[in-house]
């Protein structure tokens, strides 16, 4: 979660079922892919308040290290979070080492120079056959004010960021979309908020770190996206990418 929300969120930590289902999604990934007993040298990329990145960790190889990376961190942040998480290091800086992986989960739409900046860490950061973990929310046409709360520069199209992929000295090993069971209720939220723009009435806020439902709605709310990532990923290995409201990757370095 972006530190912004986490300030703004219930102070019971609970969690959106977005957060929650896209953190199982990207647990079973790294489960799925870091297969070998040696340790791995991990990078997250504007990791936030770092619930993901100490997810990550625990899925890793016995020995491995967590670095997280956020240019947000205050000092009383890595202070809060060190205690928190005391077997990951934090960083406001880009670290100077290589990483055998570097996570970006919804980090690159937030970059203005997006381009040159993934260019750069790959170029810096990522080891020799290195691989790169990749979200970023898609439909260009579904911006809107939550975006901009969010700080978000831009959506992409699957093939924009394919192409920034590409451009970056990567080839794309896996791909999917996630969430596409919430593309309708998008949709409807950004013409409504067209709507209201036009009667000068402000849309309400919304995000992750603002979840309020009851137990009964979040877990309803869990079940319902993750049968949703089940289904993206039978389709996909059958050969079949369903479109969703964010695009992933795995990429290594060529």
């Amino acid at each position: 979660m972006d530190l912004s929300e986490r300030k703004r969120s219930s102070l019971d930590g609970s969690r959106h079922p977005w957060e929650t289902v896209r953190s199982e999604f990207f647990i079973d990934l790294v489960r799925g892919t870091v297969q070998s007993p040696q340790h791995i040298a991990w990078l997250d990329v504007g990791a936030g308040d770092s619930w993901l990145g100490a997810a990550i960790e625990d899925a890793l190889p016995s020995g491995s290290s967590m670095t997280c990376w956020d240019a947000n961190y205050e000092a009383s942040d890595i202070t809060t979070l060190s205690a928190t998480y005391p077997k990951i290091k934090f960083s406001t800086d880009r670290p100077h080492q290589q990483f055998d992986f570097i996570s970006l989960l919804d980090v690159l739409e937030h970059v203005e120079e997006d381009r040159s900046f993934l260019t750069g860490l790959v170029k810096h950061c990522l080891s020799p056959n290195g691989k790169v973990m990749v979200s970023v929310p898609v439909h260009p046409a579904l911006f809107s004010r939550h975006d901009v709360a969010l700080r978000h520069f831009r959506r992409y199209t699957p093939d924009e960021c394919r192409r920034l992929l590409r451009d970056a000295g990567l080839a794309i090993d896996q791909e999917g979309g996630l969430f596409g069971v919430l593309l309708p209720a998008r949709a409807a939220s950004a013409f409504t908020e067209r709507v209201l723009s036009r009667m000068r009435t402000p849309p309400q806020p919304s995000g992750v770190g603002q979840w309020r439902a009851p137990a009964c709605v979040t877990r309803l709310f869990e079940a319902t996206l993750r049968a949703d990532v089940r289904l993206s990923n039978i389709a996909r290995r059958r050969g079949f990418l369903l479109p969703g409201l964010s695009y992933w990757a795995l990429a290594r370095q060529l």
